[in-house]
């Protein structure tokens, strides 16, 4: 079987998923491949009222998209100049109508190579040219695994409020690399509590490894 990232107990949890309304959908699985044509497995599930879309479809579709998407897509171009893109995708409740389906996060999953002791600082993201101030927190979990919190505010433009972005960022250092699995998003209580355990669920109950896992 193919072990869970974050199987040491915590303040984050253990790797068991915890009980949440509606229950967990099916392990989910994305192979990819490593530049040096190493075959890798990702595997994820969420819980049953959510769904993953793909992020660059929905930002081509999307006339007028929620700040969720546009931010999103910055994200992944940060993630793919530090390291290979897996995955990402945003998150949407499914009880509503597809049309009317607002984007309440995003998730991406990066996997960077490492070279010498792995440092999480060096992936804390930046603040870009709309922030206006940003507070960053780092756990240690373990020796190979770190959670990076970060609270900011952005600029939407001139005479417009500031806008509360937040991001959870896990990291697992694996053989393969750093994966960094991260959610961003920008309102809708996709800060509050209910979300950061969905967040620290999908994250704790994901899998990487050679082979696809076997007991979805």
């Amino acid at each position: 079987m193919t072990p869970h990232l974050f199987g040491h107990r915590s303040r984050h949890g253990d790797e068991k998923l915890e009980d949440i309304k509606g229950g967990w959908g099916p392990l989910m699985t994305v192979p990819f491949a490593k530049p040096d044509g190493t075959q890798l497995f990702f595997s994820w599930r969420l819980p049953t009222v959510l769904e993953l879309v793909d992020i660059p479809t929905l930002a081509e579709q999307a006339t007028g998209a929620p700040p969720e998407v546009s931010e999103g897509a910055a994200a992944i171009v940060q993630a793919q100049e530090a390291g290979l893109m897996i995955l990402a995708g945003a998150l949407r409740a499914v009880a509503e109508p597809i049309e009317k389906r607002d984007v309440l996060a995003t998730m991406t999953v990066v996997l960077a190579d490492l070279h010498g002791k792995p440092d999480p600082q060096d992936f804390v993201p930046p603040d870009g040219p709309r922030t206006l101030h940003s507070k960053v927190d780092i756990e240690k979990i373990n020796d190979r695994a770190w959670v990076i919190e970060r609270n900011s505010a952005e600029s939407p433009g001139e005479g417009e409020p500031p806008m509360p972005l937040f991001m959870i960022e896990y990291l697992v250092h694996m053989d393969y690399g750093m994966l960094a699995v991260t959610f961003t998003a920008t309102g809708h209580g996709m800060g509050s509590p209910w979300a950061r355990g969905v967040y620290r669920n999908v994250a704790r109950g994901s899998r990487l490894g050679p082979e696809p896992p076997t007991d979805a």
